[in-house]
C-alpha cells in the first residue's frame, strides 16, 4: 500500500463508555471516503473517537482502490467494533462517473460490515436514523459530520487528505 493510505490519526482501541452505541459513519468516496467513530448515549450526546479517510489516487487500477478501502475499513470495524455502520445513500444527479465511484466505495464498506455481523444503516442527508441499539436515534449525517465541530483538523495530522 502507498502514501495514500496512511491513517491520519493514529488508530487505538478506545475503551466504551457504559450505556453507549458505538456508531461508524462513512462518508462513501472512491478518493476520499471519510470514516468516523463516535459513542452516542441514548439521550443523543455524543463522544468523538476517531475520524480519518482511506485514500486512494485517480491513477490507481479500479481493484486496487475498493481492496484499499474494504482494508482500511476492515482495521476500523475490527478496532474499534461499532455497533452500528451508518453509511449515506448514494443520490444520483448528473454526474455518473462520482456516482459509480461512490457505489464502488459503498460496496467494499458494506462488505466488510456485512461480513462482521454489523447492520448497516443507510440514509439519506437529511433523514434520521433511528438505530435499534440502546434506543439512539439521530441524525446519521452527524456521526459522519460532527467530528467537524469538534474541530477535527486539530485531530488530523497530516491534513485530511490522500497523498499523490
Amino acid at each position: 500500500m502507498n502514501a495514500s493510505t496512511q491513517e491520519n490519526h493514529p488508530l487505538r482501541n478506545e475503551p466504551r463508555s457504559a450505556g453507549t452505541t458505538r456508531i461508524m459513519g462513512v462518508d462513501p468516496g472512491l478518493t476520499r471516503c471519510g470514516l468516523s467513530m463516535i459513542d452516542m448515549t441514548a439521550n443523543r450526546k455524543a463522544s468523538f473517537i476517531n475520524v480519518g479517510i482511506a485514500g486512494t489516487a485517480a491513477a490507481e487500477p479500479l481493484d486496487e482502490r475498493i481492496l484499499r478501502i474494504f482494508t482500511v475499513t476492515q482495521t476500523w470495524l475490527d478496532t474499534y467494533q461499532p455497533d452500528a455502520l451508518a453509511i449515506e445513500r448514494i443520490f444520483a444527479q448528473e454526474q455518473v462517473n462520482t456516482v459509480i465511484g461512490t457505489a464502488h466505495a459503498s460496496g467494499a464498506v458494506i462488505s466488510a460490515a456485512a461480513v462482521r455481523g454489523i447492520p448497516v444503516f443507510f440514509h439519506t442527508p437529511s433523514g434520521k436514523l433511528p438505530l435499534p441499539v440502546r434506543g439512539v436515534q439521530i441524525k446519521p449525517r452527524s456521526v459522519v459530520w460532527l467530528p467537524r465541530f469538534w474541530g477535527w483538523k486539530k485531530f488530523l495530522n497530516p491534513p485530511m487528505r490522500p497523498t499523490p
